[in-house]
């Protein structure tokens, strides 16, 4: 399967491989990131699968283009936070940070009961996708249920350090001061999660615990917004941005594996991210407690009042880029593939 090497794609059920008669035009010669790493004579390939890899590369440019680069963002980031520290010496939750789209993160992490350490979540109430439901399983319990409407809870949380930084960035008060941007029901709900992590009795929350933080500030970091396939096609082709966000791989055909360091352990951590290929995203890299390129839904990305800044294209990637291989569904090139790829073997 050289012929097709890193440039192969998982293609939808009407798409095919065209057929010898289709393949009139000269498609031109294959570069070397086109074929596997390879560069092939012109004679070890037909016209009908150098086609097919110039028209993938066509549509990989044509989504890169359609995507906007930013010169980072203000943001204003309002947050809940639940200061346990050593209250609960007796007591040692583990917990399991879940997406919206059912992904984890902090996976399986244990709670030290120990001054300053702290839970965070958003201040906005958040929604199981569907897809998501059927995985639910007894490690995810304390952090979503069934609402009374039908929809699926989702409280995402995260660790962090309740020190003179968090409090100096954020000010938190104890009292809810703005109840248009910290939600009431998120309220509800991620005092609802901390009394099933902690195992505490709904009528003895510890309200005092529950602190309400607004940070303003500037990310300096580019941030790139597209679709799901969009940001997908950039990572794929462009190398300078993957060692910028600190790709390791994709996870085709729509997620992504980064790499940053913990701050609490110093040791690097592997995180996967996933999106849906037609909704708008935000690449970009969080800049706080903990330094990691992150996704998040434009939808979201708008209710941290985050304000895009100098938008502009990007610029074509050099044809030297090392381009990074995609899935093949072999039902549209399996009528010729084992001669095709017998015969860019010897070559190789």
């Amino acid at each position: 399967l050289a012929l097709l090497g890193d440039r192969a794609t998982t293609a939808p059920a009407h798409d095919r491989l065209p057929e010898e008669g289709e393949c009139n035009s000269d498609p031109g010669d294959l570069e070397s990131c086109q074929t596997g790493g390879q560069k092939l004579p012109r004679w070890a390939y037909n016209n009908c699968v150098a086609q097919w890899v110039q028209k993938m590369k066509a549509e990989d440019v044509e989504c890169v283009r359609q995507i906007t680069h930013c010169n980072g963002f203000d943001q204003t980031a309002y947050r809940l936070l639940f200061a346990y520290e050593d209250h609960f010496p007796n007591k040692e939750p583990r917990l399991w940070t879940v997406f919206p789209s059912g992904e984890l993160a902090n996976q399986n992490e244990r709670l030290e009961s120990k001054k300053e350490q702290g839970l965070v979540a958003y201040a906005y109430p958040q929604s199981l996708e569907p897809h998501a439901i059927d995985n639910l399983d007894a490690r995810t319990k304390p952090f979503c249920w069934r609402r009374d409407d039908g929809t699926w809870c989702v409280v995402q949380t995260w660790p962090t350090e309740y020190n003179d930084s968090w409090i100096k960035a954020f000010k938190p008060k104890d009292e809810n001061p703005n109840t248009e941007k910290f939600n009431k029901q998120a309220v509800e709900e991620f005092s609802q999660a901390m009394c099933n992590l902690f195992d505490i009795k709904e009528d003895e929350f510890p309200t005092s615990f529950l602190k309400y933080g607004q940070n303003e500030g500037e990310n300096t970091a580019d941030a790139y917004v597209g679709t799901g396939r969009q940001i997908m096609a950039l990572l794929r082709t462009n190398e300078a941005i993957r060692k910028e966000k600190r790709v390791l791989k994709l996870v085709e055909p729509d997620g992504f594996e980064i790499e940053y360091t913990d701050p609490k352990h110093g040791h690097e951590v592997k995180q996967k991210w996933f999106m849906d290929l037609n909704e708008q995203f935000v690449l970009y890299t969080k800049q706080g407690y903990e330094v990691m390129t992150c996704v998040k839904r434009m939808t979201q990305f708008h209710q941290d009042s985050c304000v895009l800044k100098s938008k502009r294209q990007i610029p074509p990637c050099s044809p030297e880029t090392k381009l990074l291989p995609r899935p093949i569904s072999l039902d549209w090139v399996a009528k010729s593939a084992c001669a095709l790829a017998m015969k860019s073997a010897v070559v190789v």
